[in-house]
């Protein structure tokens, strides 16, 4: 599946018919988004250049995304999300 391209397009258009009611779906997408930015949280086999690898751990570490209005810092989150990856990778 290198190489593969995926039009992401609809996926979106899903996304935004959803709308914001689902508080699960808006924290995979901001948990996604910390994951392409900071790849260091990535330790072992997954990386952050793999889109795949994204979206899994993306829903692996979503419910630490859950209360935005409440956000932790930036590097608590990595601990958070290594501490999550390493135990489902054990």
């Amino acid at each position: 599946m290198v190489g593969m391209a995926i039009d992401l397009e609809p996926i979106a258009d899903i996304g935004a018919a959803l709308g914001s009611a689902h508080p699960e779906l808006e924290a995979v997408r901001a948990a996604a988004a910390f994951l392409r930015g900071h790849p260091e949280c990535f330790v072992g086999g997954p990386r952050a250049d793999n889109p795949a690898h994204v979206a899994l751990a993306a829903v692996m570490v979503y419910d630490v995304f859950l209360t935005p209005d409440a956000p932790l810092p930036e590097s608590l989150l990595c601990e958070l999300v290594q501490a999550r990856m390493a135990e489902a990778h054990g």
